[in-house]
């Protein structure tokens, strides 16, 4: 059966505004949009489905990014959607990464693959090599 979601319809540069928005604790342009609570609740982990953590419509996965030291386990705030959209978050870098992708109903994410194997690393290694992105 064919379950239908929010059907949310956005341009990458939105969902690159939505991820700065969280990322920046629900401020835009110095404008306080959402209350830093909820902000920061949102990305956080208050539940678990399986082995990630779920905030408010957001995910907490975790990836193993292999560094010259050893694997490192990175927790992000994420908004996925079905065929490869999504909106990474790393407050504690800065950071935030949109994919966009036509994959749907399909296994596998090529931007899981992406982060993990091209961009993480060399988050991690301009930021001295350690993951400050805990749970």
């Amino acid at each position: 059966a064919n379950k239908e979601y929010s059907q949310i319809h956005l341009r990458p540069r939105d969902m690159l505004k939505l991820g700065i928005l969280y990322k920046d604790k629900g401020k835009w342009h110095d404008r306080q949009i959402l209350s830093p609570t909820y902000a920061h609740d949102a990305i956080s982990t208050v539940s678990h489905v399986d082995d990630s953590g779920y905030g408010y419509f957001w995910w907490r996965p975790w990836f193993n990014v292999q560094m010259p030291t050893g694997p490192e386990r990175v927790y992000l705030g994420a908004a996925q959607g079905n065929g490869g959209q999504k909106i990474f978050i790393l407050p504690e870098y800065d950071f935030v990464a949109v994919f966009t992708a036509g994959s749907y109903n399909a296994g596998g994410s090529a931007p899981n693959k992406i982060m993990t194997s091209i961009i993480l690393p060399r988050l991690l290694a301009a930021h001295g090599g350690k993951s400050s992105a805990t749970q």
